[in-house]
């Protein structure tokens, strides 16, 4: 019965948001720009706050910050920028960003995978590092708001599994982590894929109790590289239980109350990294 309660609950929470099944969910990313928030001196909120207004064409808050980037994917950064893009992108400032979202590990489940060569790998960790290295140079304020949202939502966005990962078929193909894997058939259309029900975080992001619960964390990161990698890796490792996930079949109650766990450990781990790369970025920019 609760398998099918929640199963209710995410289906109808489909409905409801926007079908763009291309990051965690809008209210996800708001959750985790509040928290951060609440783990901020007052001085650093009001830094952070007076950043977020600098955001072309926008009046936003901090915590709008992430799901702003969402609006921007298919614009060039030349035009995000209003033509004044840092040093470190100038190499893509015609580009969009819409292939930062994700970096694809090739999952090939059975040996007939394994011949497969595919190219389609995605720019999460090549873009986040431009973003870092641009952070780390002279900047605009402008430049370092928009910088700061996109660094802080392609970090939110490497934490949800099935933006590191996706599943190669035998014909060489493969299910866009895990957009192509419908979940839920009604003989026209998909109504849920995997990477939706993924984004929208089996319900543990809509728990209050779960964002008060995050403990700030005291492992120091390592080097950003390093820990970038790491990240990525953390995310690779779940793939075979992610895709024993069966297309067109109900999630199985097992399966999302694993998942719920997995989804409360990345959303912790996200907000602790991005709490210390926030501080660290705050006392360079004093």
């Amino acid at each position: 019965m609760a398998s099918k309660t929640l199963y209710a609950f995410i289906l109808t929470t489909f409905f409801v948001q926007a079908l763009d099944a291309a990051a965690w969910s809008r209210q996800v990313h708001n959750a985790v720009g509040s928290k951060l928030e609440t783990l901020m001196s007052d001085d650093q909120r009001l830094y952070y706050a007076q950043l977020a207004l600098q955001i072309p064409g926008q009046n936003i808050q901090f915590s709008d910050l992430s799901a702003w980037v969402d609006s921007i994917r298919n614009k060039p950064l030349a035009e995000v920028f209003e033509k004044d893009v840092p040093p470190a992108l100038a190499k893509v400032a015609n580009r969009h960003s819409s292939n930062w979202h994700y970096q694809n590990f090739f999952y090939k489940p059975t040996d007939k995978e394994k011949a497969c060569r595919i190219r389609d790998s995605g720019r999460l960790e090549k873009s986040l590092k431009l973003i870092d290295e641009a952070l780390k140079g002279k900047t605009s304020i402008k430049q370092e708001a928009i910088l700061i949202a996109f660094y802080i939502h392609l970090i939110e966005d490497a934490h949800q599994p099935l933006h590191t990962m996706t599943k190669v078929h035998p014909d060489c193909s493969h299910d866009r982590g895990g957009n192509l894997t419908c979940i839920q058939f009604d003989g026209r259309q998909c109504r849920m894929n995997l990477h939706r029900v993924w984004d929208m975080g089996f319900g543990v992001s809509q728990k209050d109790d779960f964002w008060q619960a995050i403990p700030i964390g005291k492992k120091k990161p390592l080097p950003f590289n390093m820990e970038l990698r790491l990240i990525l890796t953390e995310g690779e490792l779940l793939a075979e239980n992610v895709y024993t996930a069966k297309a067109n079949r109900p999630l199985q109650q097992d399966y999302i109350r694993w998942a719920q766990q997995v989804v409360a450990d990345r959303l912790t781990l996200c907000v602790q990294r991005l709490n210390f790369y926030l501080k660290e970025h705050y006392l360079r920019a004093k």
